[in-house]
């Protein structure tokens, strides 16, 4: 049996905890909420701080970036290459480049960019590959 001190102490906590509920699961929310948002800052610093490390710009990782923007914007029509030459680009062209570019390794990513805008037949070739190469990638 339990004694008549424990009994009441148990009852008075009850009362205190049903009497002041709100305030003690306002409390905790906040608390938790707190919590989580200093957690969140810090993530999100350790994670601007690593994109800082890697955005140091260097020549291959500038061209990759230049070529992706080129990628995103670039409009079927014509086009002029580094030799001078213009030949007609269409979207389905432009959409196996992409899909080539998104199945290469960084390395080889590099040599598309320099490659595949040097002259007409460089950047056919790399057409007639991603197509080819269209269920391996």
């Amino acid at each position: 049996m339990e004694s008549l001190t424990k009994i009441l102490l148990k009852n008075g906590v009850r009362g205190m905890l049903s009497e002041n509920e709100s305030y003690f699961k306002e409390n905790i929310v906040q608390t938790l909420s707190f919590k989580l948002n200093a957690s969140i800052q810090e993530a999100t610093l350790a994670l601007s701080e690593n994109l800082l490390v890697s955005e140091s710009t260097t020549p291959e990782t500038q061209s990759l970036k230049n070529f992706v923007i080129f990628l995103e914007s670039f409009k079927p029509g014509k086009f002029k290459f580094k030799d001078d030459s213009i030949i007609n680009i269409t979207e389905s062209d432009i959409e196996s480049i992409k899909k080539l570019f998104e199945g290469l390794n960084t390395k080889n990513r590099l040599q598309l960019t320099k490659d595949i805008f040097k002259n007409p037949t460089e950047f056919k070739q790399h057409i007639e590959f991603s197509k080819s190469a269209k269920g391996l990638l």
